[in-house]
């Protein structure tokens, strides 16, 4: 039996968190899976509130606190990470959900590929993740990996965990992971998330300059970091506004 950890990072989502638990418990499994959701609790609310809108939907639902001295949904994610007991790791935003046949279409592919995104649903578009990735520059060159669509074995990650940064933490972990030598890509091109953007992400301009300063955080050359910046303004720009 392997064990499918499904980590939630939780703020104040109170109203959505059980539509968010429930796309994730509609999903079909072979017998040979089994389900394990952890919520990790990042704001005010006690456990017994979050848990009290989704207990009835599944036994295997469970809320932890981040006790981990850093706020955010990156530390948040890290707690998760840590308390899992899946082989596989899946992510889901709180705000987020997912459509029936995700972990089906992702599973297909767990055999031979270790790091499994899928297409997610913005502002009603599709946003296709890239259908192959060689390295971080490769990656950061094309950034459509929305973190409630990643799938990955845990083993991939080792050491690596999300970092404390309010932006961009998912895609900075994603750059370290695709310079790993055992980092196996593939993508489904089929939308089964939908992406809810937060107020916190509606300020391109604030995206952008923490973009930057991660962008910076890799030992790129200039023309490589300058190259992910502009490709990376405007995909923003294509998605969000045109």
């Amino acid at each position: 039996m392997q064990i499918i950890s499904v980590i939630i990072p939780f703020y104040r989502e109170i109203d959505l968190i059980r539509r968010a638990v429930k796309s994730v418990c509609v999903q079909d499994l072979e017998s040979e899976y089994e389900l394990e959701i952890l919520i990790v609790n990042d704001g005010n609310y006690d456990n017994s509130n979050i848990l009290h809108q989704v207990a009835d939907l599944s036994p295997c639902v469970h809320v932890l606190l981040n006790d981990s001295g850093l706020n955010g949904a990156g530390p948040a994610r890290n707690v998760g990470i840590d308390a899992s007991r899946g082989e596989i790791l899946c992510f889901l935003d709180a705000d987020d959900y997912w459509l029936p046949g995700k972990l089906q279409a992702q599973l297909k592919h767990i055999k031979d590929f270790n790091f499994i995104p899928c297409c997610y649903i913005l502002n009603d578009k599709k946003v296709l993740p890239p259908a192959a990735i060689n390295d971080a520059y490769h990656l950061l060159c094309n950034s459509n990996i929305g973190t409630s669509s990643v799938m990955l074995k845990k083993e991939l990650l080792g050491e690596c965990r999300f970092s404390s940064r309010e932006f961009s933490q998912d895609t900075e972990l994603w750059g370290r992971l695709a310079d790993k030598p055992n980092f196996l890509f593939m993508s489904v091109s089929i939308p089964f998330v939908v992406y809810e953007p937060s107020d916190r992400t509606k300020n391109k301009l604030i995206q952008l300059l923490n973009f930057i300063k991660l962008v910076n955080s890799f030992d790129f050359a200039l023309l490589k970091k300058c190259t992910i910046i502009v490709k990376y303004s405007s995909n923003g720009l294509l998605r969000h506004y045109l």
